[in-house]
């Protein structure tokens, strides 16, 4: 499931009812700059909070988010817990005046807008189950328990004329800069070999 949209340099290109935003964490709220990011610097930390869906189409797996907070699902999807991922930055050692206008900051993607996260569920069923029947109840906390038995994985390399599915052979090959260390192609070719396709 992924929250955000790693290509979007504008607020209008974010997804719809996504509900990420970027704040200084424990200070006053401040209008954001044109890259996204709060324009006055931050006393605390600089701090985003990502939200993931939290509607699902139980036949197709397709996810989506409701129209308001509390609002209802799109047609056709039922209501699921909501995940928040929340990302803080300690910019007061390098930034110990903080900034007024635009932020002196970029993501490695672009501006604020392009922040995302990708969550992957590693639970088992029956310990998912168990997880979720202890959230009914707020700020009441169980143990998680169900088989948290690993499942055999047999990966397999789309395309292994390009690269190589031995971990050591990879690092010795990045060593000598023989592939670029985790540009896109890899990345790419990474998530293939994760999909098993």
């Amino acid at each position: 499931m992924v929250a955000g949209d790693a290509t979007a340099t504008t607020q209008d290109k974010t997804i719809a009812n996504a509900q990420s935003k970027w704040f200084c964490e424990n200070g006053p709220d401040s209008p954001l700059d044109a890259s996204g990011f709060p324009t006055k610097g931050c006393t605390t930390h600089l701090q985003q909070l990502l939200y993931f869906p939290q509607c699902v189409n139980p036949t197709s797996l397709e996810t989506g988010y409701k129209n308001k907070r509390g609002g209802v699902c799109p047609a056709g999807m039922k209501s699921m817990p909501q995940l928040r991922f929340s990302i803080r930055y300690d910019l007061r050692k390098v930034l110990p005046n903080g900034w007024s206008g635009t932020a002196p900051v970029k993501l490695a993607c672009g501006p604020a807008w392009c922040s995302h996260g990708d969550f992957i569920n590693g639970w088992t069923e029956e310990a998912a189950q168990n997880m979720l029947a202890t959230t009914k109840e707020k700020q009441k906390f169980s143990v998680v328990t169900g088989s948290l038995q690993k499942k055999e994985c047999t990966p397999k390399d789309a395309d292994p004329s390009r690269g190589t599915s031995d971990y050591a052979k990879s690092v010795a090959a990045m060593a000598k800069r023989e592939v670029p260390a985790w540009g896109w192609e890899t990345r790419s070719r990474l998530a293939r070999l994760v999909k098993g396709n």
